[in-house]
């Protein structure tokens, strides 16, 4: 597969991400479930390739996107998580739900949720679809 076809595939990827993490209004839920597309675009785009191309293929895509919903998960509640850090927001009023008993906690809890938890949950998606076509399948299985 050529460089510009990688491209193609890669932008596709992000797009894709990027309009089901605005259709979660920035609660990456379909962006999770998203993660099985970088998963199948390793698998259709290394269907000739040996094994270790498809392992780095995989690898690819999949850090690829999970960085670019790292990135948008920052940008999207990096500027609540500071007004409620400085003071300027009381974190009971700011819309978040309580996953805790108290405020500031779960406050703090739905970020690192957004943030870190959901993009390695996308890249677990990931991998996890890889491997199971990977078992699936006779062609690597020699």
């Amino acid at each position: 597969m050529s460089r510009a076809k990688h491209g193609l595939v890669i932008g596709a990827l992000l797009l894709g991400d990027m309009f089901l993490t605005g259709m979660g209004m920035g609660v990456p839920i379909f962006a999770i479930f998203w993660g099985a597309a970088p998963g199948l675009a390793a698998i259709f785009s290394s269907w000739d390739d040996p094994l270790p191309v498809l392992v780095r293929r995989t690898w690819l895509y999949g850090l690829v996107t999970v960085g670019f919903t790292f990135l948008m998960m920052l940008a999207i509640w990096t500027p609540i998580s500071v007004s409620v850090a400085v003071g300027k927001i009381d974190p009971a009023i700011s819309g978040v739900p309580f996953i805790l008993y108290e405020p500031v906690p779960s406050f703090w809890g739905f970020i690192v949720l957004m943030v870190v938890v959901s993009p390695v949950l996308q890249l677990l998606v990931e991998l996890a679809v890889v491997f199971a076509c990977i078992s699936a399948s006779r062609r690597w299985s020699r």
